[in-house]
């Protein structure tokens, strides 16, 4: 590929050469996954503005360094269902030959009346479309089609527009049937309802060639999010897991197991793979979030295990692949992604080793004018103790890196909340803009905030339990950060700000007595 160049910083999650990007999916096959995603450019780059129309291929051997490859698909001939760039969909591999399956979409109707359409390849670079495209159409008899549209979108009521209605059909996922007889496909589309969170749903269809499609009812019909999307299906323990994005930017709110969320990657369950899929009570979130949190999260099998890559926020927004994660269930079957070791490969130099702690150099102050501790920090037989009655106390036990993956074993022994600190100064005799991450008793989360204003806070659910001790992990890449609770993924955010002119590490008590032990730390790769 050229050395193509843009105008945003460099991170060290992948991106193409001058490009943001979005939706991904991918299989694995000799050692390697092989990634095709959504793109667009970035900004002030320097690629042919074509480039964008095409689907983007990577691949990888750890799932952490990625090389680009060459363009995978472009848009069909003008006049064509698909002569707009390709939109989500899957692929897999079957009898040595690769089935891509990908929205199709129009100009002549701005996009708003979508297909699926297939395209096939033997080395995974050139692909050739099926003539029979497209191969599924919503069925009207049990959704909403070509026949019966929704209507026109606002923007659509302009003179020469002509834009007859919008039909959803979009990010087909496939799953082997586990009868050993075709395959089952799940994609985003709608019902005929009154109500925008009455018509989305995931639709189900069966195909014993790949080819020919028959459809089933709703595979998922929440009736309370006006859209869900990029769906994703596979089998954990004997139950079926479905998994799609839906957020308020959608068009409507509530409806999340988490009240601090506003995006997130929902999941339901079922006892067979068409469904139907139902939530459970109380716990319906893989990942959520603000605008900056994981979305487009799909799985696939790597080295003989589920994995997880999703499309994250990074610097300027502009959009990157996020590190691996492991699927996993917790508590008889509730969905979670939890920490992959592969993420290690990152690590370029220890910082803080569990079997040498480090002790405290120093108690900063929680405001400048007032040059006062409000608690104190022991070290004892390799155990930090805080203690603080009335306030929060913030302690450094040394430098640190800007970019930087974190662990502890923290237990609020007493009172509200304790957690780690990355500091923006760790010589600074005060606490000004250092970045707190607390688990908090009093108030049953976890609390990502500035200090010392609590200012730029994000919060997750979480029973804290006094008197247990929680692994605490923190893997911080400049503005990109996840949070772990016993190597399950709590929250992934981008932060505002990620000036640290000499970044430290701290430990935090808040009116508690909190117990710190096995602190470690590493400097990541920039």
């Amino acid at each position: 590929m050229g050395a193509y160049t843009d105008k945003l910083p460099k991170t060290v999650e992948y991106r193409p050469s001058g490009m943001a990007m979005w939706d991904t999916w991918g299989v694995e096959h000799g050692g390697e996954l092989h990634l095709l995603h959504l793109q667009t450019l970035a900004h002030e780059s320097n690629r042919p503005k074509a480039d964008q129309d095409w689907l983007g291929h990577c691949t990888s051997r750890d799932l952490i360094h990625w090389r680009e490859e060459e363009l995978a698909m472009g848009p069909n001939k003008p006049g064509t269902d698909d002569d707009l760039q390709n939109w989500t969909g899957c692929v897999l591999e079957h009898d040595g030959l690769f089935y891509l399956y990908y929205t199709m979409r129009s100009e002549a109707n701005k996009s708003n009346m979508q297909k699926i359409g297939l395209a096939t390849s033997k080395d995974f670079k050139t692909w050739t479309r099926h003539p029979g495209n497209p191969v599924i159409e919503p069925d009207p008899c049990w959704y909403v089609g070509f026949k019966a549209p929704l209507n026109p979108p606002v923007w659509a009521n302009g003179p020469g527009n002509n834009i007859p209605g919008v039909v959803d059909c979009r990010d087909l996922i496939v799953v082997r049937n586990p009868d050993g007889r075709g395959w089952i496909g799940f994609y985003a589309t709608r019902v005929p309802a009154a109500e925008g969170p009455q018509q989305a749903v995931i639709a189900a269809v069966r195909s014993d060639d790949l080819v020919k499609w028959t459809h089933l009812p709703p595979a998922f019909a929440p009736g309370k999010y006006n859209c869900i999307e990029v769906p994703d299906v596979y089998e954990i323990n004997g139950r079926w897991y479905m998994t799609c994005l839906t957020g308020f930017h959608y068009g409507n709110r509530g409806g999340f197991s988490d009240r601090y969320a506003t995006r997130a990657t929902i999941y339901a369950v079922a006892d067979r793979p068409e469904g139907p899929y139902r939530e459970i009570e109380g716990d319906n979130i893989l990942i959520c979030g603000d605008s900056s949190c994981g979305y487009s999260c799909r799985s696939f099998m790597f080295q003989g295990s589920r994995r997880v890559i999703y499309t994250q926020s990074a610097a300027h927004w502009t959009a990157t692949l996020s590190p691996p994660m492991k699927v996993t269930t917790v508590d008889g079957g509730k969905l979670r992604l939890a920490y992959d070791p592969a993420v290690q490969g990152w690590r370029c130099g220890d910082l803080i080793s569990k079997d040498k702690p480090r002790s405290i150099s120093g108690l900063p102050c929680n405001h400048g004018q007032w040059n006062v501790t409000s608690g104190s920090w022991d070290l004892k037989n390799g155990r930090y103790i805080g203690k603080s009655s009335s306030s929060y106390q913030v302690a450094s036990p040394g430098a640190g890196a800007s970019s930087v993956e974190i662990e502890a074993k923290i237990a609020i022994d007493e009172g509200s909340a304790g957690g780690l600190v990355l500091r923006a100064d760790h010589k600074s005799g005060q606490v000004s803009r250092d970045l707190a991450v607390i688990l908090d008793a009093d108030e049953g989360c976890i609390i990502v905030a500035r200090l010392p204003e609590f200012d730029e806070c994000y919060r997750r659910q979480f029973d804290v339990k006094r008197g247990h001790a929680y692994q605490l992990r923190i893997c911080q890449r400049r503005q990109r950060m996840e949070v772990f609770v016993d190597d399950i993924l709590m929250m992934q955010l981008l932060l505002k700000e990620v000036e640290r002119p000499d970044p430290g590490l701290g430990i935090v008590v808040d009116r508690a007595r909190v117990s710190i032990e096995s602190l470690s730390a590493w400097k990541l790769e920039e």
